[in-house]
């Protein structure tokens, strides 16, 4: 509703900056709300800053709306917080995170309370290995948005390539309380008891993941790991296929 009205406001001025930079970031949402921007994995010793298959045609059309929305800011007159934060987010589209880190910079600095650009900015630091500095803006993005289950997975994720399981698992047992239904964050638990060793959580995560969807790669994969470690190969081997 909110974004008809948007849309309704534009058809009577199209040059209306506010209104293209409020129902962007409303598409924004519909499409994170369908599939993560940047999927962040913490797996094979990287983090995957970029999706791995194309996306499905519902989450590309919100995804092509908000990018139009902040491409249309660009010749308006919006304050330059935005105007910033939208530059910076059409790079990070383009997989540009080097080019992208610098404007979100300067994005942060005049307006330091944009919890999407403290988010942004982590996925660019990941993307050159920065964890340290991810951690750090995902902690300033929760101090503005604490109940932001994205946040809190992404600082896990980061925990866990900062050598700590432990903050690791407070951070995903609250972005599960927050967010139930996404089957990635009990992936991602899964890996943090793993370093742990507590192989039967790992499972039990891993099982739960695979009830909210049997078609996850990712989730047989783990499944295999687990498998593996605890030195049952036959049924690592059944798992690794599933996930091919």
């Amino acid at each position: 509703e909110s974004e008809r009205s948007f849309t309704t406001a534009l058809v009577h001025d199209p040059r209306l900056g506010a209104a293209h930079f409020e129902r962007g970031i409303l598409r924004l949402r519909r499409y994170e709300d369908l599939r993560d921007i940047l999927e962040l994995r913490a797996v094979s010793g990287s983090v995957r800053v970029a999706p791995r298959s194309e996306d499905p045609p519902e989450a590309a059309r919100w995804k092509l709306g908000a990018k139009e929305d902040f491409d249309a800011m660009t010749s308006l007159e919006v304050p330059e917080s935005d105007q910033l934060f939208a530059r910076g987010f059409a790079l990070v589209l383009d997989e540009r995170y080097e080019d992208a880190e610098p404007v979100f910079n300067v994005s942060l600095q005049k307006y330091e309370l944009n919890a999407d650009a403290w988010e942004y900015r982590a996925f660019c630091r990941m993307a050159r290995g920065d964890m340290a500095g991810a951690f750090e803006d995902l902690t300033r993005e929760l101090r503005i948005r604490p109940r932001w289950p994205r946040g809190h997975y992404y600082r896990a994720t980061a925990s866990l390539f900062l050598g700590n399981p432990e903050s690791a698992l407070a951070d995903y047992r609250e972005a599960i309380r927050l967010d139930p239904a996404r089957p990635g964050i009990y992936v991602q638990r899964s890996i943090a008891y793993r370093h742990l060793r507590l192989f039967e959580k790992a499972m039990e995560d891993i099982d739960h993941a695979l009830r909210l969807d049997v078609r996850s790669c990712e989730a047989w994969m783990a499944r295999g790991h687990v498998h593996y470690e605890m030195r049952k190969m036959r049924e690592a081997g059944a798992d690794y296929t599933r996930a091919i």
